[in-house]
């Protein structure tokens, strides 16, 4: 059973189908030790969001663990409560002053001008002509980001997401630090570089300085997860709902309101792990965890546990009660979420209205990444025409 257990989540089979792996931990070994990881494998709901709610115990902050931190590296994703509290809420203040209707209306317009290009290509990639742009767009206008820097900003945050699977390619490990560091001093340059009367993210954070206790390397880094985790999730996201949505032969125009946005973040959400470090020994569903070891919480693994969902392996979009994890839990929650549901929702009204016979090549290739799930391209079918 082990063998079966510890299978390689980025071989060729579990990449094209990770939820049958998913659906024999939760049945076999909802707590799983995987050898080959080298941590805790957290599969059933339940599970997941008692981890979740105890940050003292299952904490995102390596340190409150005992491994060695340097402090200016932290940032909103790695630090837990109090020191978390008044850095989420300066970044929050920040995104709640932005005008969220003009950036609807934006993401709409753009959409419209990508959807109208997407068929001049001889081979159109619903991705890379039209929901990667799209997300792009959504993230530079909420941050405020200068058209001349998104260019750069998406090259580097795409080699952040490949190069999040550390954990299962030790050899990713080189890039993702280089990658990351890239990606900070850009938008530290960014950051230093922004007026206090522009538009966006950036301007706001310059008008409001960081309070007491809150570093300002904190705030880059958190920014650059906000940028990354904004594009790449939330291009990923659309792109699953797509494919979603044409396996389950539903048309984009009845998945608009938001009871099926959230069904399509828990059947098909792009971010599949989410780490945490065991502060304190203790039990999980049995298990005894000891401090320092690491728990990756299944998030896909739990949005279709039967246990708490049912039909869980049907898309459903007018499923009311719906508490899934695709955008985590709690103060730890996803960042990208911000944009994610913006792009999804200004793709799919666009999708609607202009691609009306949009049709995806089969079968759908994945990228070779376990930690968020997204295929390699999208392309278009010669019936996908625009209306």
């Amino acid at each position: 059973m082990s063998s079966v257990l510890d299978a390689d989540l980025l071989s060729p089979g579990v990449l094209a189908d990770p939820y049958a792996f998913y659906a024999g931990l939760r049945e076999r070994e909802p707590v799983h030790w995987s050898e080959r990881m080298g941590c805790w494998l957290i599969s059933r709901h339940a599970d997941c969001v008692a981890i979740l709610r105890e940050p003292e115990r299952f904490t995102a902050d390596p340190a409150a663990a005992g491994y060695a931190m340097d402090e200016a590296l932290a940032s909103v994703q790695n630090l837990d409560p109090p020191r978390h509290g008044p850095l989420r809420n300066l970044l929050m203040t920040a995104y709640r002053t932005q005008n969220h209707e003009a950036l609807a209306r934006e993401l709409t317009r753009r959409a419209d001008r990508l959807a109208g290009r997407l068929m001049t290509s001889t081979r159109p990639d619903l991705i890379g002509d039209f929901l990667a742009p799209l997300a792009m767009s959504a993230v530079g206008e909420l941050l405020g980001v200068p058209e001349g820097d998104l260019a750069e900003l998406g090259a580097i945050a795409e080699a952040v997401a490949y190069s999040m699977d550390t954990h299962l390619d030790a050899e990713r490990a080189r890039a993702a630090a280089r990658a990351r560091g890239e990606l900070s001093d850009l938008v530290g340059r960014l950051l230093d570089g922004a007026r206090p009367d522009a538009p966006g993210l950036l301007g706001a954070l310059s008008r409001d300085p960081a309070p007491a206790g809150v570093m300002p390397s904190w705030v880059r880094h958190s920014v650059r997860i906000f940028l990354s985790a904004g594009y790449t999730s939330s291009y990923a996201t659309a792109a699953n709902a797509f494919v979603a949505l044409q396996e389950a032969g539903v048309h984009p125009a009845r998945a608009l309101d938001g009871t099926a946005l959230n069904e399509l973040l828990r059947y098909a959400g792009p971010v599949h792990g989410l780490a945490r470090i065991c502060a304190r020994d203790g039990e999980v569903g049995g298990r005894v965890v000891r401090r320092g070891e690491i728990v990756l919480l299944l998030l896909a693994a739990a949005n279709r546990d039967p246990a708490r969902f049912e039909r869980p392996e049907e898309l459903m979009l007018d499923r009311a009660q719906n508490p899934h994890l695709a955008l985590g839990w709690g103060p730890h929650a996803c960042l990208g979420s911000l944009t994610a549901k913006a792009t999804l929702s200004a793709a799919l009204d666009t999708a609607a209205r202009r691609l009306p016979s949009l049709r995806l090549e089969t079968p759908v290739r994945y990228r070779p990444q376990a930690t968020v799930r997204c295929p390699e391209r999208l392309v278009v079918t010669p019936t996908g025409a625009v209306s």
